[in-house]
């Protein structure tokens, strides 16, 4: 006998086979429905699905419960959950120690500049009175104007009377 499927191919079926009404699937077949894992879901229930999925979670929690168990006799974890009973304040007041510290060593280095800068400003100070340059010369107001305008590219105007 000969039929087509879906995909437009041929298949050829012996007729003792399917008219014999004998159970032609393969025992594996059987036994992979039969058994508690996922099948394709086009060919289960909702029912069976549920089933097997909390079936799964339990098993789950189950290996999560013996591994936390092996974790807990580990050393290392039980160091870790000591340093993590640490609280939160103590945390904050080793921040504020080491901000404190921080501060105090720039406060430190502050100073030293302000010295620093004060010494080269009162050696300025002296070259300056040594030198006679507190006060700055004075200037011709005619030769002032002449300059700001050649400075400025102000327009040059001739009214020096007005300046004087």
């Amino acid at each position: 006998m000969v039929r087509r499927n879906s995909f437009c191919g041929l298949i050829f079926e012996e007729p003792s086979f399917t008219r014999s009404g004998t159970d032609v699937t393969l025992e594996a077949t059987k036994k992979k429905l039969s058994s508690d894992t996922l099948p394709r879901l086009s060919q289960t229930s909702k029912a069976r699905r549920k089933k097997v999925s909390t079936k799964s979670r339990d098993e789950a929690i189950n290996d999560l419960r013996k591994d936390h168990k092996k974790l807990a006799k580990n050393s290392l974890l039980n160091r870790r959950v000591a340093r993590k009973k640490d609280t939160f304040y103590k945390q904050l007041q080793r921040d504020q120690e080491r901000r404190d510290r921080q501060s105090e060593i720039f406060n430190r280095e502050m100073e030293e500049i302000t010295k620093n800068l004060k010494g080269i400003h009162s050696r300025l100070d002296e070259r300056i009175k040594v030198l006679d340059c507190y006060n700055p010369p004075k200037v011709n107001p005619k030769l002032h104007r002449i300059l700001q305008v050649a400075l400025a590219g102000i327009p040059f105007q001739s009214n020096f009377d007005s300046i004087n």
